[in-house]
């Protein structure tokens, strides 16, 4: 079980990489199992951007308006924050690797010319190995199979860090117990 690593989550415009935008980062830094640290940016719009608006429906589910973006932090400014706030920890999340490291990565690439190269748990995929099915395990739906309580807005990136942290959390007991229960029926 990881004891030291940082939990990570974006919004964005929209689900598909290169055509929409991270609109916030956020990321929580756990040690010995424990939150020590935040790091949340909402970021301004960016980079062949065509609108200068958030989809009606972005707005409804994170709460994230275009006034807000307007205030935000350059991506650059907030790419580069994130690198050093990671370090060279493992980085969790959850759908991590099909939704918010093909945003990342893009623009890290696009923006800094590297990209986020550390090692990467998905919460998701422990979900899916644990429950052996493919719906049912978003993020929201998954935190409250396994009560895991609230932690402010749910689809805004920190509170869904603090989310996803807990669902991490309760995956790795059920795990265990798994293991556990396997070993004793050899």
């Amino acid at each position: 079980m990881l004891k030291d690593y940082t939990v990570l989550d974006i919004e964005t415009t929209g689900l598909e990489a290169g055509r929409h935008r991270i609109t916030e980062i956020a990321a929580i830094k756990i040690r010995d199992g424990q939150p020590v640290g935040e790091y949340s940016w909402l970021v301004k719009p960016y980079r062949r951007l065509e609108f200068d608006y958030l989809p009606a429906e972005i707005t409804e589910l994170t709460g994230i308006t275009m006034e807000m973006l307007r205030n935000g932090h350059p991506i650059e400014e907030t790419l580069t924050g994130l690198l050093s706030f990671i370090g060279d920890d493992v980085v969790l999340g959850h759908n991590l690797k099909r939704f918010d490291m093909a945003f990342l990565n893009e623009d890290f690439n696009y923006f800094l010319g590297t990209a986020l190269e550390n090692e990467l748990v998905d919460s998701l995929e422990i979900a899916r190995r644990l429950f052996k099915q493919k719906g049912g395990n978003g993020l929201q739906k998954l935190a409250k199979k396994l009560e895991v309580p609230a932690q402010g807005r749910a689809h805004r990136a920190l509170s869904d860090c603090h989310v996803t942290h807990g669902v991490y959390v309760k995956l790795l007991e059920i795990q265990g117990s798994a293991t556990k229960a396997s070993q004793l029926n050899k």
